[in-house]
Formats: structure tokens, C-alpha cells, sequence
């Protein structure tokens, strides 16, 4: 069970950069069949990354390999799926999407940058804090974000309008749920934090 819950969050990597392939090719060549294939791929990505989380608690197969490399596929996603997506506003025209995209590429780094740093001082001080609820309602959350950016910007003409006020909204949405994960990593580390300052 331990591989298959491994293999669950790897298997994301790929699936990841077949979504960025595939949204350029469909951009070129405008096929539904190619869009279907990424809403396809999107939504697994969204499943694995909730099945291999819950095979793991409900089979006692947490690893330090499982701790580690799931952030860090959730990291690869927003590293290359957000920018895709900023690449097809900037393609489409559609300008104000485009710099809110860019925003929330320029957050989620600054956020996990700040994460990582903070882990630092809670790897010297053997502080070990527990996952956010916030981080997961956060990353649980973006992917179904994304499909909505994505059928936005890729849908086939003749597919039902989403209006640009919605899109507004859930992308005002992950901004702000994004800052909320980041105070809460912040307070997660504060003894690390009060500790380091003593010295």
C-alpha cells in the first residue's frame, strides 16, 4: 500500500506537464477532444491528490518520503499550471485576468518561500507543526479553481459562457485564502520564531 500511495502523488508529475502540453497545443490547433483531455487530467490530479492522503491515514503508511514529496507536487502544480494558465489569458486577450494570474503566481511564491524558510528554524528547534486545515481546504480547493480558469479561457465556442465576475470572485477568493495559509504557517512556527530571536 505504501508504493501505491507513493506512486499516487509521483504519478501527479507527469499528468501535470501533460496538462501545460496540451493546453499550448489546444491554444494552436482549438480541438474539444484536446480541452476534454485536460479537464480530464485535471480532475485526477485533484483525485490523487486527495486518494493517496487518505490511503495513507486510513492505512498507517505516512512515510517521511509521503511528508515531504506531496507538498511538493502541490508546489510543482502551482509552479507550472498557473503559469500556463497566465500564458492562455496573455494569448486570449483577456488582460485583467492575466495580471490577477500573475498576482497569485507572484503570492504562491512569496508564500512558499516564506514556508520554506520557516521551516528551517522549525527543523533546528525539532519543532514539527501539524498540516494546516486551512492548506489543505486551500490546495483541495485550487484545482477545481483551475478546471473553472481553464474552461474560461480553452472552452470550445459553441460551450456555455462563464461570466468574468465569477472568475473574479473565486480568484479573489484563492488570493485572500492564500494569505490566510500563510498566517497560519506563520503562527504554526512562531516558537521556532520567539527562539531563533533570543540569540
Amino acid at each position: 500500500m505504501k508504493t501505491i500511495v507513493n506512486l499516487l502523488t509521483i504519478s501527479r508529475i507527469p499528468l501535470i506537464i501533460l496538462f501545460a502540453y496540451f493546453s499550448i497545443v489546444n491554444n494552436i490547433k482549438q480541438k474539444p477532444f484536446i480541452f476534454f483531455i485536460n479537464i480530464f487530467i485535471l480532475i485526477i490530479i485533484g483525485i490523487t491528490d486527495f486518494l493517496d492522503g487518505y490511503l495513507a491515514r486510513k492505512y498507517k503508511v505516512t512515510t517521511k518520503f509521503g511528508e515531504y514529496i506531496d507538498p511538493l507536487m502541490d508546489k510543482i502544480f502551482f509552479a507550472i499550471v498557473f503559469p500556463v494558465l497566465a500564458y492562455l489569458a496573455g494569448v486570449n486577450n483577456e488582460k485583467i485576468h492575466l495580471l490577477i494570474l500573475i498576482f497569485l503566481i507572484i503570492i504562491f511564491w512569496i508564500r512558499d518561500l516564506i514556508v520554506t524558510f520557516l521551516r528551517i528554524f522549525a527543523e533546528k528547534y525539532n519543532i514539527k507543526p501539524g498540516a494546516s486545515m486551512w492548506g489543505k481546504i486551500r490546495t483541495f480547493s485550487t484545482f477545481y479553481i483551475v478546471i473553472l480558469i481553464y474552461y474560461f479561457l480553452q472552452k470550445p465556442k459553441t460551450f456555455p459562457e462563464i461570466s468574468p465576475t465569477i472568475l473574479y470572485i473565486v480568484e479573489g477568493y484563492l488570493i485572500i485564502y492564500t494569505l490566510i495559509t500563510l498566517i497560519t504557517y506563520i503562527k504554526q512556527f512562531l516558537p521556532a520564531i520567539k527562539k531563533e530571536l533570543k540569540y
